[in-house]
């Protein structure tokens, strides 16, 4: 996305001013817009209040209680009080200054987004809570504030069952502006992916015990972030161009952030080829799970073949997944395909096989246990899924990808692709 998208309620930390390498505003809110949905969290709801929520909202109907893990807020709990009565609409309450009183807090905004499937009317809810990171106390060069997205789904949806007690957020602030290497300067944006609370790095770590807080550099200048070669964790030297640099400087609130040349070494990671609609898509040969050899896309001549990225630990992919079902059952005859990718961790086999037995799912699945770091998937630079690839056959060349390929508009992609290649047939 190109870096001049205009953002609304700026907000600039006041504290030390920010060296000559780095030009960046930072955005209470917007985060998401620029970077997209990217590592969801979920927090467990469940019935019983925990001792450490001293005071609630008085009338709740049928209260769930869960907390925002937010690693780098020490001495705050964000707890999520989410009351969802029988009758009548949801409501959320957000310690948003993290002190254990659900009674002294902004209103946390909450609006339902209905939704048909068949006849049947489903509704969600999505929100925004602006929580206060930094001291307890609320003073400090360190305190900031930043906007956590909400996510709740009509928990009577049948097809999100694994989300019936969960409650999903993303964080939504950013650094954005300009950062420069040497003689070069890049958009970049500064993100504190999984909500850590702490710019340094510190705070927030995977399981494998990466940084989650990255520096964003459009090294290809496309006018958008790839998450390989251009998403550096801010703890680790990087190379660009055969140079290799680290940062420096940076503060809990992710100002004062400078780059310097380093003598260490790191390997360059070339940003992932350009899959947008009308570019050739990358061409693989791999196995499937049964072993069969697939050469893509040269398999598929004749044919539109959806290359789909996914995993059963995945909600969202496990969400979509029956509308995926759905179009391969009504379009496979016309000449539609699908070839599923599996970001999977190791050992992962019987659970694959049982979701695709289970969600329909007869197409070819490839698989190599590598879970984020699987080759095909890394190849084209997957960070985040569903993830899909509408692709001709003959051509090799992208159709479409992104929303083109989700939810209901999927069918209606797939069938405008196939009329399209009829009347190219009948030329």
């Amino acid at each position: 996305m190109p870096m001049s998208l205009a953002l609304s309620l700026v907000a600039v930390v006041q504290v030390a001013s920010l060296s000559a390498d780095a030009q960046l505003t930072y955005h209470e809110r917007g985060g998401r817009d620029l970077i997209g949905v990217d590592r969801l969290q979920y927090a467990e709801l469940a019935a019983t209040k925990p001792e450490t929520l001293t005071k609630v909202p008085d009338g709740l109907a049928s209260p769930l209680y869960g907390t925002l893990a937010v690693p780098g807020a020490k001495g705050r709990t964000y707890h999520v009080i989410l009351d969802e009565p029988e009758e009548g609409p949801s409501r959320i309450y957000v310690d948003l200054n993290g002190d254990g009183d659900l009674t002294n807090d902004e209103a946390t905004t909450w609006e339902a987004k209905v939704r048909k499937r068949g006849e049947e009317e489903l509704r969600d809810y999505q929100g925004g809570a602006m929580l206060t990171f930094g001291s307890l106390g609320g003073t400090g060069s360190t305190v900031f504030r930043g906007n956590v997205i909400l996510y709740r789904y009509d928990r009577k949806d049948p097809r999100r069952e694994a989300m019936k007690s969960k409650l999903a957020y993303q964080r939504d602030y950013v650094f954005k502006g300009s950062f420069s290497l040497g003689e070069t300067t890049y958009d970049a944006m500064l993100e504190d992916s999984v909500l850590s609370g702490d710019f340094r790095g510190t705070e927030g770590k995977t399981a494998e015990g990466k940084c989650t807080v990255r520096l964003l550099l459009d090294v290809n200048q496309n006018g958008k972030f790839d998450r390989r070669g251009e998403s550096f964790p801010v703890t680790e030297p990087f190379n660009i161009g055969g140079k290799v640099w680290e940062l420096t400087g940076i503060a809990e609130d992710g100002t004062g952030i400078r780059a310097i040349a380093s003598s260490k070494s790191a390997n360059e990671v070339l940003p992932p080829p350009d899959l947008r609609p009308g570019k050739p898509v990358l061409a693989f040969d791999a196995k499937d799970m049964d072993g069969k050899e697939i050469h893509f896309p040269g398999d598929y001549k004749g044919k539109v073949v959806l290359l789909d990225f996914w995993a059963t630990w995945c909600g969202p992919c496990m969400a979509e997944m029956p509308n995926v079902s759905k179009a391969y059952e009504t379009f496979h005859g016309k000449g539609f395909e699908i070839l599923a990718v599996t970001l999977d961790r190791e050992k992962a086999e019987d659970k694959i096989r049982d979701t695709t037995a289970k969600m329909n799912m007869p197409w070819p699945q490839i698989y190599d246990g590598g879970y984020w770091e699987a080759k095909i998937g890394r190849d084209y630079g997957i960070y985040s899924i569903p993830q899909a690839f509408l692709v001709d056959g003959d051509t090799g060349l992208v159709i479409a990808t992104g929303k083109d390929v989700r939810g209901e508009k999927l069918s209606e992609t797939i069938e405008k692709a196939l009329e399209g290649k009829t009347k190219r047939a009948m030329r």
